[in-house]
């Protein structure tokens, strides 16, 4: 606690603990206080009839009667003779127990008695009763908070070993008691790290220690005078979204908890919103009280007081008075100032209310604003309107700060005299005793015990269908999903647009009345409720979780594919198709294994994929933060058959799926994110064992997943989808499937909102421990419905979600039934059995890309060696790669920057030219035959592994080709301006001449080369003649003989380079297994000049063409554009 609180820096307090009788006063010890017995003892018993042997009644008596005798006087309010009762049981050597001092030192503590106390306390300690009873210690921790000595609250509680929830509520009211708000605050994250379990006491008390909370900037003298001036204008904005943050993380623990219908909790709720600028929170939780006391009538309208909203202060005061018909006398003395600087205040704004009568328990209190006005009569405040709220939006005076004191000092005055008033009401309101601690105590383990499990008979459960929506007759395949709160954006219009899929939106509350898009199913709460799901029960009114109806809907009109979608998303190029595995079974399915992450350690339980895509700086909403700092990129991956990724995560560019911790220290307040993943990077998939964070803002769900759609209800908003992320993939191994994470396939555009803090409590507290608890689960039943109702009331018991999750599952399991879905069959768990070794040859390496840091908030440390680190890592991926250039321009110009440039990477730089140039080792070279001079390149390096050719109108990104198969050949097949057909028939007499010379080689070719060309070629070669301008291509050393054996084919004829290059490539392989790793370069026909070639680079793309370089300027800038994928090429400008 002394670590949690910094209690330390206090000056220590010193009290003796000694073993016999203290002062009671400063004159008289503890037993000397009281001379003679009372008459209870001062009776005698005569034992015989001589009177021989007599003794006191009082030491006839036993110890349990004299215990239940002081605590008779102190539940009595007798308190003096309690003590002097426990004098009596000191002087007959009554010894004490457990029960009598818990008693005994509430009394001492309603007397304020200091001296007192430290006696008894002696005594305790005497009596061996110290810290180990924690209830006689809870009482100390009060008696020492009663009497104002905060030094020894702390000590007696740092002694407490194992506290309880009584302890920590005796301490945080302790705190506040002696105003340490931040220190309560604190002391309250330190009872919830001990897993304790706050009750209302506890929340009333954190409430009011977050709406007292102040920061002081450099007054420190007579900062309590000017504290409430100073408030308002000293708050910066990060204390205000901190203060924010906290009080709405205890409101939502409260809903959490099951205590937002607790009217003591709502009231302390209300004051804390309000204070903290909130009206409108406070206005909300007072219109949803039914059961409404004056403490909540007194804190609604000292709210609207202390937020300036007078008017409706009177308001509310006449709504009291009529409807609730509060009498007179009910108005207390805080309720009096509040209306007594409302009508102050109102005056200024509207003189008419200048003058108000109020009558305060018979008192008639008279307030004069305006002298000048007539005096109203007291009705004329009754005549307010109940809905008028125009003063809010009233346009503030502009009023210098210094005049506009000196004129309003005696409102400030007043305004400061009922602040403080209702401080110390609140206070005194929601201070309680240890019997009232250990009463909510109780209330929340009775609470605990009564968790059930539901039973529910599947067989006795009808499937409905939709007969009552105007969509009772459609049905479709594929659907969108949406929660709008607000009107259709852009991004939404745009999801309309995509084919064959039908947009779903979701109202809530919140939503427009008159919301509407065209070709969109919108679904408001009137349409929901008519829908008769048993879940529309159990879910809010103003949150995303709706979602869960929109999906029952969706499967009740024929969903076999669900898109979990925000309406922020724009889906790139607009086909989802495109990204996604859309199809797992048929001819549209893509029948190819996925990457997977090894499985080799076992203690590795959750990924983050943002690695895999580029992002090593950036971590996903709902990975633990423990996790964070695990960077490096896989040693390797193994692979896994395709058709059972039932859940696929995409990512997000842009705002990618972040929690607040990176949001909010990641970039300036206004600065908007924009963070771009490798599109390149193939998907991955998780095996079982090992997590990764799901959202509901990008993900794909198949039919055999649908049951994983359920979003929680009794969770943080911002925690509910990926805690059923976590959950849905625990149960997803019991079907055999898995969840598949796949490369950028929305842009999310960052707007630049609040984020906030407390819609993730849940996230950061527990989503560590729920990943271990979730490998640890196993269930014994046979039903899959019922494994997952077995999960969810699990999880309930160990704190993850309440029992209203229970019941919500339950719920939804037969909701799905009702509309129609038929539960999957239970498959063995690979968990329970031996894990396959990972041999050589399962071992697949892919390197992913190391895309430019952005929005890390601090300089990133270790950015030189990990540049080193790229460049080693490129040198042993083409250190034994000869590269080929074909120079056009002028090579005295060019050639040793191209060496240099290059140089580091490959093997060794090979430059051609038109010219021969011996100084700078240029060999001569015609480029229309360029692929004759190859052969004698390949026989002077016969040991390296692979060659690559390249024009020097071509930049090649090498960073960008390490994925790059290099036993494979590369071309620009997939570059459609690049790789063409042409038809001789109709063209120029070159195409026509070219034509029979592929014929007469292909001709000659042995039968392995004329099977592949003609089979790529589809028995067009005869007419139809394949071009590839050829500016760059990989010829791995497994072809080099072939190349060769082609090109002494040709011979002497005169077949052109573009046409010689596709007759080679389609000749010595089938077209299918060339590596696509070029089809994306940047390429453009047109010759371009250098500015326009500036503005066509990108460092993302393996190659850009066409770049035009005809001095060393041109170069300069080239390695400048370039060394946003290298920063070590700046080194050499």
């Amino acid at each position: 606690m002394s670590s949690c609180l910094h209690l330390h820096l206090l000056p220590p307090v010193c009290f003796p603990y000694p073993s016999h009788p203290l002062p009671f006063s400063r004159h008289k010890p503890l037993y000397l206080l009281r001379a003679t017995p009372t008459s209870a003892t001062a009776e005698v018993v005569t034992d015989g009839v001589d009177g021989a042997s007599s003794k006191p009644v009082s030491q006839s008596r036993s110890p349990e009667w004299w215990i239940d005798s002081l605590r008779s006087k102190v539940r009595s309010g007798l308190l003096r003779e309690a003590v002097l009762s426990y004098i009596d049981m000191i002087v007959f050597s009554i010894k004490p127990n457990n029960y009598a001092f818990p008693a005994l030192l509430k009394a001492v503590a309603d007397l304020q008695d200091m001296d007192l106390g430290k006696q008894i306390h002696a005594h305790v300690y005497k009596f061996g009763y110290g810290v180990d009873s924690v209830t006689v210690a809870n009482t100390l921790v009060n008696l020492y908070r009663k009497c104002g000595d905060f030094g020894a609250v702390y000590k007696v509680f740092d002694r407490i070993s194992e506290r309880n929830q009584v302890s920590w509520n005796s301490m945080i009211s302790s705190l506040c008691s002696f105003e340490k708000w931040e220190m309560a605050l604190e002391a309250f994250r330190c009872m919830l790290d001990e897993n304790v379990e706050p009750s209302s006491f506890t929340l009333v008390s954190v409430a009011l220690a977050c709406s007292n909370l102040r920061i002081d900037e450099g007054l420190v003298m007579g900062k309590q005078v000017h504290a409430y001036s100073l408030r308002k204008g000293e708050l910066n904005s990060f204390i205000i979204n901190t203060l924010v943050a906290i009080k709405e993380a205890i409101h939502g623990f409260v809903v959490k908890r099951g205590l937002d219908g607790d009217r003591f909790v709502q009231n302390a709720l209300m004051d804390m919103y309000s204070r903290l600028g909130k009206i409108d929170v406070s206005e909300m939780i007072f219109g949803k009280l039914e059961d409404r006391d004056l403490v909540t009538w007194n804190t609604m309208i000292t709210g609207y007081v202390f937020s300036e909203y007078h008017e409706d202060a009177l308001v509310v005061l006449h709504k009291m008075q009529n409807l609730e018909r509060k009498a007179s006398e009910e108005i207390t003395l805080i309720l009096s100032l509040s209306i007594f600087f409302a009508v102050t205040c109102f005056g200024i704004s509207d003189s008419e209310f200048g003058f108000g009568v109020l009558e305060v328990r018979g008192l008639n209190l008279m307030l004069v604003q305006d002298r000048v006005a007539p005096k109203p009569p007291k009705s004329r405040i009754k005549e307010l309107s109940i809905h008028g709220h125009s003063h809010r939006i009233a346009e503030p005076r502009n009023l210098d700060f210094s005049s506009w004191f000196s004129d309003n000092v005696y409102r400030v005055f007043v305004f400061f005299l009922f602040v403080v008033t209702v401080a110390a009401f609140f206070f005194l309101y929601n201070t309680t005793d240890t019997a009232s601690l250990l009463c909510f105590q109780s209330q929340s383990t009775q609470s605990i015990q009564s968790l059930t499990r539901p039973q529910i008979n599947w067989n006795t459960i009808q499937i409905v269908s939709d007969k009552t929506s105007p969509y009772a007759n459609f049905r479709t395949e594929k659907w969108i999903v949406v929660s709008v709160t607000k009107y259709p954006t852009e991004e939404l219009k745009g999801l309309v647009k995509i084919k064959g899929w039908q947009v779903l939106a979701i109202g809530n509350s919140l939503t427009p009345k008159d919301w509407n898009l065209k070709g969109a199913i919108f679904l408001s709460l009137d349409a929901q409720a008519e829908l008769n799901y048993r879940i529309l029960d159990h879910l809010p009114y103003d949150s995303f979780v709706r979602k869960s109806v929109g999906y029952l809907f969706a499967i009740q009109h024929g969903a076999k594919k669900i898109y979990d979608a925000d309406d922020r998303g724009e889906v790139i190029d607009g086909d989802l198709g495109k990204h996604f595995d859309v199809e797992l079974v048929g001819e549209d399915a893509r029948q190819e294994p996925i990457l997977q992450y090894s499985h080799e350690n076992p203690n590795r339980t959750v990924v983050n994929p943002y690695i895999h895509f580029g992002q090593r700086s950036v971590w996903p909403r709902g990975l633990p933060l423990e996790n964070v700092g695990e960077i490096n990129h896989e040693e390797y991956y193994t692979e896994v058959f395709g058709g059972k990724q039932f859940i696929q995560q995409g990512v997000s560019n842009g705002l990618p799926d972040v929690d607040s911790v990176y949001y909010f220290t990641r970039k300036t307040t206004f600065e908007p994110f924009d963070i771009r993943f490798d599109e390149h990077s193939p998907k991955v998939a998780l095996p079982q064992g090992m997590m990764v964070p799901v959202n509901s803002f990008n993900t794909l769900y198949h039919s055999s997943a649908f049951w994983g759609l359920m979003l929680p209800v009794s969770v943080s908003s911002m925690a509910s989808d990926v805690i059923r992320g976590y959950w849905g993939q625990r149960l997803l191994w019991e079907l055999g499937g898995y969840v598949a994470v796949y490369p950028p396939t929305v842009h999310r555009y960052d707007r630049v909102e609040a984020y906030p803090f407390s819609d993730e409590k849940d996230l950061h507290v527990n989503v560590g421990r729920l990943i271990k608890f979730l490998l640890a689960w196993r269930s014994d039943k046979h039903r899959f419905f019922e494994t997952i109702l077995d999960l969810s009331f699990v999880m309930a018991e160990q704190g993850f979600w309440t029992e209203l999750d229970v019941k919500f599952t339950a719920a939804w399991l037969q909701d799905l039934l009702t509309v129609g879905y038929q539960q999957p069959r239970l498959m063995s768990l690979e968990l329970d059995r031996p894990r396959a070794t990972i041999g050589h040859g399962d071992r697949k390496e892919f390197v992913p890309r190391k895309l430019p840091s952005v929005h890390l908030g601090v300089e990133e440390i270790g950015t030189v060696s990990s540049e080193i680190g790229n460049l080693i890592k490129w040198r042993k991926n083409f250190g034994n790669i000869v590269l080929v250039m074909f120079c056009n321009g002028p090579v005295e110009r060019t050639a040793l920057e191209w060496r240099l440039l290059y140089g580091r990477i490959f093997k060794t730089v090979v430059i051609l030219s038109s010219r021969k140039n011996s100084e700078l080792y240029v060999e001569e070279a015609k480029l229309d035959h360029i692929y004759k001079r190859l052969p004698k390149i390949f026989d002077r390096y016969s040991s390296a592994d692979g060659f690559l050719f390249v024009e020097d109108d071509t930049v090649l990104n090498y960073w960008n080709l390490l994925q790059a198969d290099k036993t494979k050949l590369w071309t620009t097949d997939k570059v459609t301006e690049s790789w063409t057909t042409v038809k001789s028939a109709g063209n120029s007499d070159w195409y026509s001449v070219q034509l029979e010379l592929v014929k007469k080689i292909v001709g000659t070719m042995p039968v392995n080369f004329q099977v592949n060309y003609k089979e790529a070629t589809k028995k067009s070669h005869e007419t139809v003649l394949t071009v590839c301008s050829s500016e760059v291509f990989y010829v791995p050393k497994r072809f080099v003989a072939d190349f060769s054996d082609l090109v002494n084919l040709v011979g002497d004829m005169d077949l052109h380079y573009k046409v010689a290059l596709p007759v080679f490539f389609l000749s010595m392989d089938s077209p299918q297994n060339f590596d696509p790793v070029l089809g994306s370069m940047v390429y453009k026909r047109e010759p371009a000049s250098f500015n326009s070639s500036l503005s066509l680079y990108s460092a993302e793309a393996p190659a850009v063409h066409p770049w035009s370089i005809s001095s060393e300027q041109d170069f300069i800038k080239l390695v400048q554009k370039m060394a946003q994928g290298d920063p070590l090429l700046m080194e050499l400008v």
